[in-house]
């Protein structure tokens, strides 16, 4: 995952494109079901709960967004991009003025699964929080 681009609309709202892409390399069997990032603190996944929203794979509403509070996690799941797809746009919005640094500082850690749960494939990686 890349973040591919960063707008900010009318009153501050900013939006979040993340680009998901198969690694080079690595053959695809499964395809890819959720996305974690990685929030640091579970004081920061508490207090930023319900930060995204209007969330869309490719051109798909999906509301499957949760903020876990046992664990430093935000997660997008049921994303269901199959191997056919060599990469699918992750967007969505950030409310009440938040912005990815306000949340992850200067870079987002995450993990990608082939599964819903906590096995399967699943590759780590690191973006940068801005362009």
């Amino acid at each position: 995952a890349t973040l591919s681009s960063v707008s900010y609309n009318p009153g501050g709202i900013q939006t979040v494109t993340v680009m998901i892409y198969q690694q080079p390399g690595i053959a695809c069997t499964i395809g890819l079901h959720k996305l974690e990032f990685d929030t640091g603190t579970t004081a920061v996944s508490q207090f930023y709960r319900s930060a995204f929203h209007r969330a869309t794979i490719g051109d798909r509403k999906t509301s499957a967004i949760y903020w876990e509070t046992s664990r430093p996690i935000v997660k997008f799941t049921n994303l269901n991009v199959p191997c056919s797809v060599s990469e699918m746009p992750l967007t969505f919005t950030l409310r009440n003025g938040y912005t990815l640094e306000d949340i992850f500082g200067s870079a987002i850690n995450y993990a990608a699964f082939t599964t819903n749960d906590n096995t399967g494939d699943c590759p780590l990686g690191t973006f940068p929080t801005s362009l």
